[in-house]
């Protein structure tokens, strides 16, 4: 038991790991939204090009 009791505070002043959480964090928060932008503006960019296609393919006299 006391193992136990000395291991949980070893872990608890351990802060090792605190550096690799946050830099986790902020990239979350970072590449996230970026992926959901590019995504969208990637959706549009299609959309815009089949109606430039559908555009070119009709028949004006």
């Amino acid at each position: 038991m006391v193992n136990v009791k000395r291991l949980l505070v070893k872990l608890r002043r351990d802060v090792s790991g605190a550096t690799a959480l946050e830099w986790t964090l902020l990239l979350a928060v970072i590449v996230l939204p970026s992926y959901a932008i590019i995504r969208m503006a990637l959706d549009l960019l299609v959309a815009h090009y089949q109606l430039i296609v559908t555009l070119n393919g009709l028949p004006f006299p």
